[in-house]
């Protein structure tokens, strides 16, 4: 076991260059950088590419199965359609589907949300976290997770990716022992780090979850949030939408 490379907390594709840590193995780092923290990667592939977030090899240029993106000067987007699509009366010019060569498990995407946090995990806590280590690593199976809260919010936006981790100093078992926020460019991520030894819940129930979320008033109170169910452990091919609208300049 060697410890000859940087292990970063958050991936720096993401462009991370401040958070290290010092007990991630080599081969572990490898594993995980071509694992779920790359599935994590292609999932913000885009928003490192629209507000040109520098990673290790510079900002990446985007090219999937139907399109280009890259940013120069100026943000460029080459949209090829199928000749089915370009015949097609109907088509929406102002909605791209773009298609990834990428597949990827949104369970994987939760997975590297986690190890982050637990990257940035004060050491005498990681005792109580043993089930979800084995989790990341592939050696405990999970159908169903707590969700995700997601919002987009051009006023939360950072430069550098945030987490922030929350414990719970009470015997409250009706919240969880330990929830995460991750911030990238305008994204927040809230999530509950699931498996600890100190929850009796698992909050998938609508009114476990629902209470959590409430308590967390200074997430509540905000409008806009998404709750994504990231618990597919199946790889699937990698799409994403953008629709455009018309803005009128006076």
């Amino acid at each position: 076991m060697t410890f000859k490379n940087d292990a970063h907390s958050i991936s720096e594709a993401l462009g991370n260059k401040k958070i290290i840590t010092n007990d991630e193995c080599d081969s572990c780092n490898a594993q995980f950088g071509a694992g779920i923290e790359h599935e994590l990667v292609q999932y913000l592939d885009l928003y490192r590419n629209f507000f040109q977030v520098r990673g290790k090899t510079g900002v990446p240029k985007l090219k999937g199965k139907n399109y280009e993106i890259k940013h120069d000067d100026k943000l460029n987007i080459s949209h090829f359609l199928s000749e089915e699509e370009d015949n097609d009366p109907d088509r929406d010019s102002f909605n791209l589907r773009l298609e990834s060569h990428e597949s990827i498990a949104l369970q994987s995407i939760y997975k590297a949300l986690v190890k982050y946090a637990l990257g940035v995990m004060p050491a005498d806590q990681l005792e109580r976290f043993r089930e979800t280590i084995d989790w990341i690593n592939g050696m405990k199976s999970i159908n169903e997770l707590p969700k995700v809260a997601i919002l987009t919010s051009y006023h939360l936006f950072v430069e550098h990716p945030k987490l922030v981790l929350s414990i719970r100093k009470s015997e409250d078992q009706t919240l969880p022992y330990a929830v995460a926020e991750f911030r990238f460019t305008f994204l927040a991520f809230v999530f509950i780090i699931p498996f600890s030894s100190k929850d009796s819940l698992n909050f998938n129930k609508p009114e476990d979850f629902n209470h959590y979320w409430q308590s967390f008033n200074h997430y509540s109170a905000q409008d806009g949030w998404n709750f994504k169910n990231m618990s597919d452990q199946v790889k699937r091919p990698f799409v994403m939408k953008l629709k455009f609208e018309v803005s009128e300049q006076e």
